[in-house]
């Protein structure tokens, strides 16, 4: 006896399980490697900058638009979702001279990489941290924190990165205002660097997962780099220098991985595809990044995404290529999940 349905029974039946918010397993998705539609891509400073600038026209004072931000969004990536990967959002940010963003605390993570100008300051619970181009500041989860332009000849424009898509995904995004937001800006001025709060800390201080370090100055990690890439002479490979967190060793957030990578002039990597997501900005030289079968130049202050699972593959011009790399490889190596590729 066949047991086969008719055509309105098998209807009905389909129909039925999707009232009841259930989906059979057999007409589930197949997948046997990570795959999605987020893509390769290169914001080039170029064309962001003027539009950035621009944005003045429109609104005369940052504050009034919380920040004066532009973030970006990955092509492949359809609305609501706003971030240059599934787990990293990026965004350009300026202050003009007399300009300051309001202070706010959230659980999210974030970094901020100088790339432009001189003279702001980064709030930080209290503290005004000074940022020049190539310095990495550290916002992590609740930290209160701000930003102000104090004067000065030219606008500051650093990169801004955040966990903002992840911490969501997981409904776990909290926000609040600044409670005292009447009262003047904070004048306690500090360094805050690697060699400051993270050496010598008061009897009793615990740190969570996030390092204590405000800021990490370029002009403690660029020759650092260099000093390494001398050691690779020679090799053709990329180095990669680590911002990590003294009191652990481990990443400098808990979400969110930085690095400092510098490519010989004249050379390229091997193609490569890993599990986490990455976003890069060009510190200094100038090449092309070749991500998921495209070809993009670089040049400083540019911003790329590189998805997870994306064959991509950097090339130097005759000069040194060097990067500042955002990836979400603390949270795939927290549960056991990375896993990478390399071509030869």
């Amino acid at each position: 006896m066949s047991h086969t349905l008719a055509p309105a029974d098998v209807s009905h039946y389909y129909q039925r399980l999707a009232e009841l918010s259930t989906l059979p397993f057999w007409q589930r998705e197949e997948f046997t490697e990570p795959a999605g539609p987020e893509r390769g891509h290169v914001w080039h400073w170029q064309d962001v900058y003027p539009e950035l600038t621009r944005s003045r026209q429109f609104a005369a004072d940052a504050a009034g638009l919380q920040r004066r931000a532009l973030i970006l969004r990955n092509p492949g990536l359809t609305p609501p979702a706003a971030g240059a990967t599934p787990t990293i959002a990026a965004a350009y940010q300026m202050l003009f001279p007399g300009e300051s963003a309001p202070v706010h605390a959230h659980s999210i993570s974030a970094i901020r990489f100088g790339l432009t100008g001189s003279g702001a300051r980064m709030i930080i619970d209290g503290d005004r941290v000074p940022m020049e181009p190539g310095d990495l500041i550290l916002t992590p989860g609740w930290s209160w924190h701000g930003h102000v332009h104090p004067g000065g000849d030219e606008p500051v424009v650093w990169m801004d990165g955040l966990d903002v898509p992840f911490v969501l995904g997981l409904r776990a995004g909290f926000f609040r205002d600044d409670p005292y937001c009447g009262d003047p800006l904070p004048v306690r001025d500090t360094t805050e660097t690697a060699a400051g709060t993270a050496a010598l800390l008061p009897a009793g201080t615990r740190h969570g997962r996030h390092s204590p370090v405000r800021r990490y100055p370029w002009d403690q990690a660029y020759p650092a780099l260099r000093r390494l890439m001398a050691r690779s002479a020679g090799r053709n490979t990329l180095t990669s220098l680590e911002y990590r967190n003294p009191l652990t060793g481990g990443p400098a957030l808990a979400t969110l991985g930085c690095l400092l990578e510098g490519l010989p002039g004249g050379t390229r990597t091997r193609p490569r595809r890993e599990t986490a997501s990455s976003v890069i900005v060009v510190a200094r030289g100038t090449g092309t990044l070749t991500c998921g079968g495209q070809t993009w130049p670089l040049s400083p202050n540019d911003v790329a995404a590189i998805p997870a699972w994306t064959w991509h593959q950097l090339t130097a011009s005759d000069r040194d290529l060097v990067l500042f790399r955002l990836t979400d490889r603390p949270i795939h190596d927290a549960f056991g999940l990375f896993q990478a590729e390399e071509e030869g």
